[in-house]
């Protein structure tokens, strides 16, 4: 999960950069091993989600040569920084997750409230 705190740094991560070379560590991005699945995790991210791939679905890209894909994960493992937890629950305004909106718009979770079913 993308924190405010880490908003900058998920961006550089997105850098148009030669397959081999490594967004994480371009990015100053601190990585930790995973539990279940053989790729680290972002040291810094109050959730971490471990994936196994369910379904890659192709879309088209803008110019040639490049790609576009959804991947759709199955989660086997969940890790939450205690830091994050207020009475054992997740607290969302604690982590304010930052969320793509579209073009170069994105959002962050600054309030939360309950509204119960009837």
């Amino acid at each position: 999960m993308v924190s405010w705190d880490l908003r900058l740094l998920m961006n550089e991560t997105s850098a148009g950069v030669p397959p081999e070379a490594n967004e994480f560590e371009l990015a100053g991005l601190e990585m930790e091993p995973s539990s279940l699945v053989s790729v680290p995790r972002v040291k810094a991210a109050p959730i971490h989600m471990e994936c196994k791939t369910h379904q890659v679905i192709s879309l088209p890209a803008a110019r040639d040569g490049g790609a576009n894909a959804i991947c759709i994960g199955h989660v086997i493992g969940i890790h939450i920084n205690d830091e994050v937890l207020t009475n054992g629950l997740i607290d969302v305004e604690k982590i304010r997750p930052v969320a793509r909106l579209g073009y170069m718009n994105y959002a962050s979770v600054e309030s939360v409230f309950s509204i119960m079913r009837p």
